[in-house]
């Protein structure tokens, strides 16, 4: 059989170069160079809000960077749905592409946003890039529910598989071998794995897992579990196959669901949390770091842990339709729509979960009043 081609290809060098074995016209060294897409990427300056105000106000700014194509200025939009709909803002230009936005009011039970941009060969591209959207918490407010800075025992328990590095209460002995040279809020005590000094240090944790567990907690209702963590290695940068991992019980530890999981190393106390929707009062939390093959030198920590009720108050739940901030016939509409239907925009007084003349009254009454 007649056959024409290259034997094999090795497109594996460092440099990026390619060598081709051609049947008949010999050997081929090539440089590939792959030519960018046309694409536009959309990146967040700062942080991404994950907690809105009712009231609107938060802010959030990203940088559009043009490849091979450009921007179309007027496209850039920020989308936002809560359980009144989904609305946009147009992005400001500040110039250098970035663009800011300010988040208008939303309904209380959370909501969804992403960014979106088209380029002016009419691709859109979004933040985040997959087509996916950021989650936002709706709080007015948070009332402390239950604060632990661990100078007294409150209760946690501690079990573990490993050989050494169990989690200990206690002022930080600031060994020196990637464990927190002091407490993150401090007080002075926090929790950390292996408090000592002694054998130069060598406090890790080795060959096994060590488990924080919480007391019992009243997490009823929508809540928002908060602390500070420590997780470090020597090396630095990732930390093989270990984590701390992060587990909530309802059930009062009958059965546990992964809230959280940290892999990577910093000599810093850092910030975590999460919230909870309808939650119960038998609810428990606890933080588990281990230690596999191969071996590493892993160090954490637990301070400033707490449990807030969130609040949130609807600063106009009358304002159903836009154009928001503004009242009219539109919300007028949407509020019978919803009361036809059943729906939850009209649920706005006492008996809840019942439409009946109270919620028409209250809509009334809302309306005449104007927003604030």
């Amino acid at each position: 059989a007649q056959f024409n081609g290259a034997w094999s290809v090795y497109p594996f060098f460092p440099s990026g170069t390619v060598i081709v074995s051609d049947i008949e016209r010999g050997l081929f060294i090539l440089d590939v160079t792959a030519l960018d897409a046309e694409r536009l990427i959309i990146s967040p300056v700062g942080e991404v809000p994950t907690t809105l105000d009712p009231a609107g106000g938060a802010a959030m700014s990203v940088s559009i960077n043009e490849f091979n194509t450009q921007l179309d200025a007027s496209s850039v939009a920020l989308s936002i749905t809560d359980a009144n709909g989904t609305r946009t803002v147009a992005g400001s230009d500040q110039g250098g592409g970035v663009f800011s936005f300010t988040f208008p009011s939303v309904a209380c039970g959370g909501a969804t946003f992403f960014v979106s941009a088209d380029a002016i060969n009419g691709q859109t591209f979004t933040l985040p890039a997959d087509g996916s959207s950021y989650s936002a918490s709706v709080v007015s407010s948070l009332v402390g529910v239950f604060a632990d800075d661990f100078q007294t025992n409150q209760g946690w328990t501690v079990a573990s598989t490993a050989s050494d590095g169990q989690w200990q209460r206690g002022v930080p002995v600031n060994a020196g071998r990637g464990d927190p040279p002091a407490d993150a809020d401090g007080s002075g005590m926090c929790y950390v794995t292996d408090n000592s000094a002694a054998n130069g240090g060598n406090s890790d944790v080795d060959n096994g897992s060590t488990t924080l567990t919480s007391p019992v907690l009243d997490l009823t209702g929508d809540v928002r579990v908060s602390y500070a963590y420590w997780l470090n290695d020597v090396a630095g940068g990732n930390l093989d196959n270990d984590a701390m991992v992060v587990e909530l019980s309802l059930n009062g530890g009958g059965s546990w669901t992964e809230m959280a999981r940290y892999e990577s190393a910093s000599a810093s106390w850092r910030s975590g949390g999460f919230d909870i929707t309808s939650g119960t009062a038998n609810g428990r939390v606890r933080f588990i770091v281990s230690d596999n093959d191969p071996q590493s030198v892993v160090e954490a920590g637990l301070d400033a842990f707490t449990v807030d009720q969130i609040v949130c108050e609807n600063p106009c739940p009358v304002d159903l339709a836009e154009p928001f901030g503004v009242l009219d016939l539109a919300d007028i509409q949407a509020f019978v729509a919803a009361f036809a239907s059943g729906g939850s925009a009209a649920d706005l007084a006492e008996p809840f979960g019942v439409l009946d003349l109270n919620d028409l009254s209250a809509f009334v009454q809302g309306f005449l009043a104007g927003c604030p």
